[in-house]
């Protein structure tokens, strides 16, 4: 008798081990598991915040075309001019002052790196035009040196 106590403690004590080897393995598959649900949940969000990212880009761009699409033509052709003799006589001759606006006078002063004060649209034609003037004169003399 025992014996055969000694032997089915024996066998408990395996089917103990067995049992602990299986539920560390279900563990790990769980585990396992977690790590794939969570990088699905991760990716999920991922994806959603990259497509939420990518509209946002998507308008910005979409608005600034329409900004740049708004300017008037006119400020397209100064720009395309290469010399501040051109620009100066593009300014005094060709432009038509009546449809420029503020903005586009902001996006010509930039474009030769000077910022205009915050005046009249007239004051500001004016400092548009006395600005490249002096840059036409300083671009004269500096060619003839």
């Amino acid at each position: 008798m025992e014996n055969e106590l000694k032997k089915l403690l024996d066998r408990m004590n395996e089917l103990t081990q067995e049992l602990q080897e299986v539920q560390k393995q279900i563990r790990e598959i769980c585990m396992q598991e977690d790590i794939l649900e969570t990088l699905k949940r991760s990716s999920q969000f991922s994806q959603e915040e990259n497509t939420k990212v990518s509209i946002e880009q998507s308008q910005k761009i979409e608005s600034q075309v329409v900004q740049i699409e708004a300017l008037n033509p006119q400020v397209f052709e100064f720009l395309d001019l290469y010399t501040m003799e051109e620009r100066l006589d593009y300014l005094k001759h060709t432009i038509d002052w009546k449809s420029i606006t503020e903005k586009d006078l902001d996006v010509m002063a930039v474009s030769v790196d000077i910022v205009l004060k915050e005046n009249e649209i007239s004051d500001k034609i004016d400092d548009l035009i006395h600005c490249v003037e002096q840059l036409a004169q300083w671009e004269i003399n500096g060619k003839r040196r």
